[in-house]
């Protein structure tokens, strides 16, 4: 019988856990939508972004997030200059759904399901807590 919990291993849930930890959060999470609309932007971009969206967002502040992004593969940035240019790494992010799919795959055996009376009606026959009969 094959162990199912090691259908990705402890390297794929740490990698996973990563991932997962750096989209965690909601201002990340804004800046991968708004980067998964572009090819590319630049930070000053970005955070303008983040202000039309109704997002208070200083350059530190938006430089901390994307280094978090940054450190779980899911976002590149390039320097080219004084301007420093952010993209969303696509395959990184489609990785990681793939890999959250993989946590709960069909191929694992099912549970066994029972049929369960419903909690207000005991079967034909059965008692309630009190002992009384219920139809």
């Amino acid at each position: 019988m094959t162990n199912t919990t090691d259908l990705i291993g402890d390297h794929s849930r740490r990698e996973l856990k990563e991932m997962l930890k750096a989209l965690g959060d909601v201002s990340r999470l804004h800046m991968i939508e708004i980067l998964s609309g572009v090819e590319e932007m630049t930070v000053t971009d970005l955070i303008q972004a983040l202000l039309a969206g109704g997002r208070l967002a200083g350059q530190p502040l938006v430089s901390w997030h994307l280094s978090i992004l940054r450190r779980a593969g899911l976002v590149r940035t390039r320097r080219r200059g004084r301007l420093v240019y952010c993209s969303l790494d696509i395959n990184r992010y489609q990785l990681c759904l793939r890999k959250l799919g993989e946590l709960v795959t069909e191929e694992k055996t099912p549970r066994e399901t029972t049929a369960t009376p419903a909690a207000s009606q005991p079967p034909d026959g059965a008692t309630g807590m009190l002992g009384v009969h219920h139809r």
